[in-house]
């Protein structure tokens, strides 16, 4: 169960990269969602819960997964390959997932936003 269980319309922010590392293993993943180099640029920063996430396609095999651990997507994040190799200016802006341990409320959160249904996106594609 997530601490703050975000919903769609919310605003958070990104802790900061050593709060995030602090969550990570020795390969960058928390319950095996990576935090790639392309997020660090969004850390310390504010951004709307856009979408809660809880089934993915993994690109590789194809495969629906559902996630044991669902996460939210952030509106106006997206991969933009500055700092990774091979992914030459990531024409599809892939959008990232986020744990809710990487994400604090705002301050001044308006909590009437948890009345609204929570928007859900089925089957989107999995992080770098």
């Amino acid at each position: 169960p997530s601490e703050f269980d975000f919903q769609p319309g919310e605003m958070v922010q990104v802790k900061s990269h050593a709060e995030i590392l602090s969550t990570l293993n020795e390969r960058n993943r928390n319950r095996g969602l990576s935090f790639d180099k392309e997020l660090v640029q969004y850390c310390g920063k504010q951004f709307r819960v856009g979408a809660r996430v809880q089934t993915i396609i993994n690109e590789t095999n194809g495969k629906l997964i559902r996630l044991p651990n669902p996460s939210v997507i952030l509106e106006d994040t997206f991969c933009t390959s500055r700092y990774s190799e091979r992914r030459l200016f990531c024409p599809r802006r892939a959008v990232p997932y986020w744990r809710e341990v990487w994400l604090q409320p705002t301050a001044g959160a308006n909590p009437a936003s948890r009345l609204q249904p929570a928007k859900t996106v089925e089957g989107a594609d999995a992080n770098h």
